[in-house]
């Protein structure tokens, strides 16, 4: 399944990363420093559990993702 994330926030960002982890093709939508740091360094969710970092597609166009 094909997901684009508007809003990779505290709820966004974290349910976006299960669906990655779950191997769905998911997207980022971001914008400015937040793009470019999802960009360059990943997405990072910390939980009681944990800390991880997943590698991710995050862009400010959504045009650029195709259907």
């Amino acid at each position: 399944m094909r997901i684009a994330v508007l809003g990779s926030g505290g709820i966004g960002g974290y349910y976006g990363a299960l669906l990655a982890r779950g191997e769905h093709d998911v997207a980022f939508i971001a914008r400015g420093e937040h793009l470019e740091v999802m960009q360059r360094h990943g997405l990072t969710v910390r939980t009681p559990e944990g800390k991880s970092t997943i590698s991710i597609t995050a862009v400010a166009d959504t045009r650029t993702l195709g259907p």
